[in-house]
């Protein structure tokens, strides 16, 4: 049987691992050997600096596919493999905040006498609009697949329109995830405290009336002693997102003492984080989150019974 290989190289994550099977046939490697073994025969096509530039990189993701591949397919075969290397960034994303992103993708098919590339866009930042280098262990690559899994299926638009995700067919989750992804690609942090109020908003609110203090008071139910003060934290964040989103700018006082700023907004990445986790880490929740508004009313209604 004839075997195609794809292949990105990860950039600013670190780990050591020989070959990290995220699921069958998708890998991940920090071992030299392997990443010559993977792009070998493809030196020809992609030229001496980018073949050694992959090499030298720390991490690279790649996999291996039945060769039944033709020019016809190509671009679909490239493309699913790159969706799928984005929805694992974002499942990383969910294990803490990174600045992860790939590179060029390459297709080497047909006994590797053809090759093809393509790039899917998203270049990310933390939440400081800065990048770096994170490192995950073995252990935080695992804790990732099954969040990998959900998003895998929460993230295909398979309805009609295919110009929009917010369409009836689709979820509170996939909603919010796209206003995350959002977020982590525009590194300014007047965005990103839009975007991320935006997610929480698109995933926790029912009613357009009182929606800072109803929102607030959802995340709190939600994660319940995670983070002390959360409310606070919520309030603050929208008071950021109103003067930006109402054509204002940050005040100059506020630009002076940066560091509230980005402390503010590294809690409400943590939001967003975890609140996105507890969904995924309870099938009764999430159930909840893909049904209608009153399911979700009722969902709260009860969790605030349930506390008095």
């Amino acid at each position: 049987m004839k075997i195609a290989s794809l292949f990105t190289a990860l950039i600013n994550i670190d780990s050591e691992l020989y070959q990290f099977e995220i699921e069958k046939g998708f890998y991940l490697t920090s071992a030299d050997a392997v990443k010559k073994t993977v792009i070998k025969n493809t030196l020809p096509a992609i030229g001496g600096l980018e073949f050694q530039s992959i090499i030298d990189n720390k991490i690279l993701a790649f996999a291996y596919i039945k060769d039944n591949i033709t020019d016809e397919t190509k671009y679909n075969k490239l493309h699913d493999f790159l969706f799928s290397m984005d929805n694992y960034i974002t499942a990383l994303w969910l294990i803490k905040d990174n600045s992860i992103y790939k590179e060029l993708g390459y297709l080497s098919y047909d006994n590797n006498t053809k090759f093809f590339s393509n790039f899917i866009a998203q270049i990310n930042s933390e939440h400081t609009g800065k990048k770096k280098v994170t490192s995950y262990s073995i252990e935080e690559l695992k804790s990732a697949i099954p969040y990998y899994r959900k998003i895998n299926i929460l993230m295909v638009n398979d309805n009609e329109f295919e110009f929009t995700e917010f369409t009836p067919e689709s979820n509170r989750l996939s909603r919010a995830l796209y206003f995350i992804n959002g977020a982590r690609l525009i590194p300014d942090i007047g965005v990103k405290y839009t975007l991320f109020c935006t997610s929480l908003e698109s995933l926790l609110t029912t009613e357009t009336n009182n929606i800072k203090r109803s929102l607030a008071e959802r995340v709190e139910m939600i994660l319940k002693d995670l983070i002390p003060n959360v409310k606070s934290y919520i309030y603050k964040s929208y008071e950021y997102r109103s003067q930006i989103i109402h054509g204002n700018t940050f005040k100059e006082s506020e630009l002076k003492k940066q560091n509230k700023l980005i402390s503010n907004l590294s809690f409400l990445d943590e939001i967003c984080r975890l609140v996105i986790r507890a969904i995924m880490d309870n099938p009764e929740l999430e159930k909840v989150f893909k049904k209608n508004d009153n399911d979700i009313d009722k969902y709260f209604k009860k969790a605030v019974s349930n506390r008095v």
